[in-house]
């Protein structure tokens, strides 16, 4: 989809009261400006559309260095991604903010080196 239709869809969320909050934030409207949306935007889209979607707040602050935050960060996306009421098949994946850049964490790697399988829309440079 591009954005015009992500766009489109966040408005259609709206009129099915799907963040009536949010959509007092943007004046109901997004199609066709430049306005920049957010997780929580999109959660909005996933919500309607019948999938499950939370949006937390994460602070990397919180663990100190860059190294700290990023193994804190694989920790708890490995949990959420170890819970059984999901299989391999039904687990959703994870819309992570970076900078203002959302990618989408799709799966985790165990082992001596624990990473993230991360996908980003814009395919400009490795995250990292």
């Amino acid at each position: 989809a591009d954005v015009g239709q992500i766009q489109a869809r966040i408005e259609l969320a709206w009129l099915d009261e799907y963040d009536p909050e949010g959509a007092r934030k943007f004046g109901g409207q997004l199609v066709g400006t430049d306005k920049k949306i957010s997780l929580a935007e999109v959660a909005v889209v996933l919500r309607a559309a019948g999938v499950r979607a939370n949006v937390t707040s994460w602070d990397a602050k919180r663990f100190g260095s860059g190294t700290a935050a990023a193994r804190e960060l694989i920790r708890t996306v490995a949990t959420l991604f170890a819970k059984r009421e999901w299989s391999s098949d039904t687990r959703p994946p994870v819309l992570l903010s970076v900078d203002e850049h959302a990618v989408v964490v799709v799966a985790h790697v165990g082992g001596a080196a624990p990473c993230l399988v991360v996908l980003d829309p814009a395919g400009e440079k490795p995250i990292g």
